[in-house]
């Protein structure tokens, strides 16, 4: 049976606290993705749905890397705190950052399409405009047959 040192473990808890910070940083990214397609609930539901994946593949071949495959206390002490370190330190400033990211996607979004919006606009118009005199045309269709049927009354012979 292989067993560990001190030190050994040492360093396992600190390599666990940084995957902590790595985990974060890998949230918050997923989370900056996330935010330039949904708002609200939404955003955290699909945040949550990419993450979850990614971090039990990730925190298992952490384990099976690092400490042989077998899960330790330490481990997840060190992975939480981590991931403590990178909210309580990082997380205001990963926040500022998904909330510029997404503003500047939207922004290229919106000035990418915006040539189309205007010859989408200018069709619509015409469009519409079009139709109205369509409308207009059978509309005096439509009368001028009723004047003529009216006035088209012949005596019976």
């Amino acid at each position: 049976m292989y067993s560990f040192s001190i030190t050994d473990q040492l360093v396992v808890f600190i390599e666990s606290v940084g995957f902590g910070v790595l985990l974060g940083v890998t949230y918050s990214v997923i989370d900056i993705a996330a935010s330039v397609f949904f708002e609200g609930r939404r955003k955290i539901i699909a945040c949550d749905i990419a993450f979850c994946p990614i971090c039990a593949v990730a925190l298992f071949s952490f384990i099976l890397a690092y400490n042989l495959g077998k899960l330790r206390f330490y481990m997840v002490l060190g992975i939480l705190l981590g991931l403590v370190v990178y909210f309580v330190a990082f997380g205001s400033y990963a926040q500022s950052a998904c909330e510029f990211i997404t503003r500047l996607v939207h922004r290229a979004f919106d000035l990418s399409v915006k040539p189309f919006k205007k010859l989408f606009l200018k069709l619509r118009s015409k469009l519409a405009r079009t139709e109205k005199k369509e409308k207009n045309k059978k509309k005096k269709f439509k009368n001028l047959r009723k004047c003529t049927l009216v006035n088209d009354v012949r005596p019976r012979k």
